[in-house]
């Protein structure tokens, strides 16, 4: 038996596997987040909640592909973009993967999300 899921034939062994891993991953992003969302809620403070993006997660297929658009930005203090890479004559930042940074405006979209939380650091 072969199951049709996002555009690639799956077995239904293999997509009930991704949907509990989806399950999985939500629940431990849930339980490592809610010390952030204590925080959130406290008063001001010096607490830091670091998110960090690793850009090759677009890549992923399926239910472990994860975009800019899927950063929960409410719960950062900080926001980290990986991968990007200094030019060694001008020390400025230089695109890591064209496609993804220019073309399909991945950067740009991560700099974007400062208007959903002002007071990250980006």
């Amino acid at each position: 038996i072969v199951c049709v899921g996002e555009g690639s034939s799956l077995s239904p062994s293999l997509l009930l596997h991704h949907a509990i891993m989806k399950s999985v991953w939500r629940r431990l992003s849930l339980v490592l987040l809610l010390p952030s969302l204590t925080m959130a809620a406290a008063p001001a403070t010096n607490h830091v909640v670091l998110c960090y993006y690793a850009s090759w997660a677009h890549y992923r297929q399926g239910v472990a592909k994860y975009t800019v658009e899927d950063i929960p930005v409410e719960l950062c203090t900080h926001l980290v973009y990986a991968f990007a890479i200094l030019d060694p004559k001008t020390l400025l930042a230089k695109q890591h993967d064209s496609w993804l940074d220019n073309d399909l405006k991945n950067y740009d979209k991560f700099v974007q999300l400062k208007k959903k939380n002002p007071g990250m650091k980006v």
